[in-house]
């Protein structure tokens, strides 16, 4: 099985309990805003710029040793990171759905969710923790 094949699998297996929580999901996302302006933010007319936050990847292994997602988002803020993407998977990436709020509870730009989206349920997810948007891929 591939690497991508690996997650993919994973991922199904991971989002089994949260869909029953879908229509839950969905009616208190529909209840959020506004959200921050995504698509605004890269509609400037100038060069678009999205900061990312990764602490590790598959192939890397480990990139940011002193890892703390706030203070990078900033960094790419001050730096003028017109939306900040935060990966989220947990195995692959050491990421975390909870950078998503601890980081739009300090910086003002948008936040995009990365992640491996295989269900409508961890888009509402998303909405919930404090995302804008989400990265979408269709591979799978």
């Amino acid at each position: 099985m591939s690497r991508l094949g690996e997650i993919i699998a994973y991922k199904r297996e991971e989002i089994v309990p949260w869909l029953a929580h879908t229509t839950d999901w969905r009616d208190r996302a529909a209840k959020l805003g506004p959200f921050r302006g995504f698509r605004n933010a890269l509609a400037s007319g100038k060069f678009g710029f999205i900061g990312e936050i990764k602490k590790a990847s598959p192939s890397a292994g480990i990139i940011a040793q002193d890892f703390d997602p706030v203070r990078t988002a900033l960094i790419y803020e001050e730096a003028g990171a017109d939306s900040i993407s935060v990966l989220t998977d947990e195995k692959f990436f050491q990421g975390h759905l909870d950078y998503l709020a601890l980081i739009r509870s300090k910086v003002l730009r948008p936040i995009l969710r990365k992640d491996f989206t295989l269900h409508e349920v961890q888009i509402y997810q998303a909405a919930l923790a404090g995302a804008d948007a989400v990265l979408l891929i269709v591979a799978a």
